[in-house]
């Protein structure tokens, strides 16, 4: 009996760390992108449908004696049940300069979803559910150059979604094809200014009091996230010497 009720626990520990255990499956590829050049991305997928869920491991074959310090670009495509932007992707890529989600379903940005990439340069969103942006948005990617955000549904944007950018740095901001502004500029500062006014014009509202409590239950949940004991996730083929393998423990 004693022994039937230690093996339940720790048949139920086994599975409650799997739960946890989030893996991202990588494609990794060579891609050319305005403003920074040839960069070399994963392609994410196999996302869980659970906000809040930070990830955990990463699979995948690089290219050539390319490794992890190596991912500039973070490609997330065609993913219609993908609500939230995941975490924790520079625990694997320390060096992220560009991240892409393409026809995803999330609606609102918070503020607090690229406070991980302190170099990030280049941002887009195309073909996503986007109705909201947090004016916070940038203030810990103060270098971006690029931003697109596409054909979305966007209707507000925080009113000052521009403020931690140095505007003379941007080359790229585009918002075509959305309900509240249809503009863009590139490469040429009056167009890019123009565009920054019609926003604050067009999409702008106060947002400090509309996304404060989302914004407070979202960090709520990544605190809770970290404090938990680490686990060790791997997935490693032997006969490929450069599959991801991932190591929680260090």
């Amino acid at each position: 009996m004693k022994f039937s009720i230690l093996f339940l626990i720790f048949l139920t520990f086994k599975i409650f760390g799997a739960l946890n255990c989030f893996t991202i499956k990588c494609n990794f590829f060579i891609d050319f992108l305005i403003a920074i050049g040839d960069v070399y991305r994963c392609r994410a997928s196999e996302f869980p449908t659970t906000s809040g869920v930070t990830v955990t491991n990463i699979t995948g074959d690089h290219l050539g004696s390319r490794n992890n310090i190596h991912v500039h670009g973070i490609y997330i495509n065609n993913d219609r049940t993908l609500t939230f932007v995941p975490r924790n992707f520079s625990k694997f890529f320390p060096n992220i300069k560009a991240i892409t989600f393409y026809f995803t379903a999330i609606e609102r940005l918070f503020g607090d979803e690229f406070d991980e990439f302190p170099e990030l340069l280049w941002l887009q969103f195309f073909g996503t559910r986007l109705t909201t942006i947090s004016s916070k948005l940038f203030y810990k990617t103060p270098k971006i150059v690029f931003i697109s955000f596409n054909v979305n549904i966007i209707e507000k944007v925080g009113h000052d979604l521009f403020k931690p950018l140095n505007i003379t740095q941007l080359q790229t901001v585009s918002f075509n094809g959305n309900p509240c502004i249809h503009e863009a500029g590139s490469d040429n500062q009056t167009a890019i200014i123009l565009v920054i006014e019609e926003l604050q014009k067009r999409c702008r509202f106060d947002d400090e009091n509309i996304l404060t409590t989302v914004i407070s239950s979202s960090s709520t949940i990544k605190s809770t996230t970290t404090t938990k004991p680490q686990r060790k996730c791997i997935s490693w083929n032997r006969k490929n010497r450069n599959k991801t393998k991932i190591d929680l423990r260090k």
